[in-house]
């Protein structure tokens, strides 16, 4: 039976941890569900003012590059720098998004990603209560799998063995499809699965394919594709449960 369809209850989320334990497996995406992306997105476009190359090219755009803040639900180097006048057809934007992409789906950035409040006590808590934690990313295993795995020793998130950490080895593949298959072998040695993921993209497949798994719909950075099934609990950047 699914929960219900209202602000997430995390005092019933805990009940399904409590009652069936090993049985149960909390799955959790990373970026914007776990990790707020604000502050790598933000160093990225910073570091392009210490770009000898992107200055000297770009000098009469450097001060308004300066003035750039991203948000916690910006998705994309486009919609950011149209928010601050820049226009898509323009080269510089191109310039900063080649940057960002270099640096954004790396290891050396991702120190900088922070926790939305209160989720690793909530990731801890669960795990403590012996249900099974996994971590499904669509990050590339070549490319950021150390980066990884420091940033959840880092603010100690639980990951018990390296099989509870999934990261894509394909980037070609469709994250949609990439993850719903994931949790459909899951779905194979536990009971009860709750998924918790911010694109509604992913949450839209895995309602249709596999309708008996708990879904969380993280509210924070997305496609804006499309909205989450009706099935999905909301969370408001936040994991508050006690």
């Amino acid at each position: 039976m699914l929960l219900k369809n209202s602000q997430a209850n995390f005092k019933e989320v805990i009940e399904i941890a409590k009652q069936k334990q090993e049985k149960s497996l909390f799955v959790f995406d990373m970026d914007s569900t776990l990790f707020c992306m604000k502050y790598r997105t933000q160093a990225l476009i910073d570091s392009c003012l210490e770009n000898t190359a992107f200055c000297e090219k770009f000098k009469l755009y450097l001060e308004k590059i300066k003035e750039i803040q991203v948000t916690e639900t910006d998705w994309s180097i486009p919609e950011i720098m149209s928010r601050y006048g820049f226009h898509l057809e323009e080269e510089i934007v191109t310039a900063v998004y080649k940057i960002w992409r270099k640096g954004f789906f790396s290891n050396n950035y991702l120190y900088l990603d922070r926790p939305y409040k209160d989720c690793v006590n909530f990731v801890q808590y669960i795990s403590q209560l012996k249900a099974q934690v996994y971590y499904l990313t669509a990050r590339n295993y070549n490319t950021m799998y150390e980066g990884t795995v420091q940033s959840l020793k880092q603010w100690n998130f639980p990951l018990k063995q390296e099989s509870c950490l999934i990261m894509k080895k394909d980037s070609s593949r469709n994250d949609a499809d990439y993850k719903t298959d994931h949790l459909q072998s899951f779905s194979k040695k536990f009971d009860t699965i709750l998924f918790f993921e911010n694109e509604p993209v992913i949450l839209n497949k895995v309602a249709q394919q596999l309708p008996q798994i708990h879904l969380f719909w993280m509210n924070s950075a997305h496609s804006r594709q499309e909205s989450p099934p009706k099935t999905a609990l909301a969370l408001n950047m936040k994991y508050s449960f006690e």
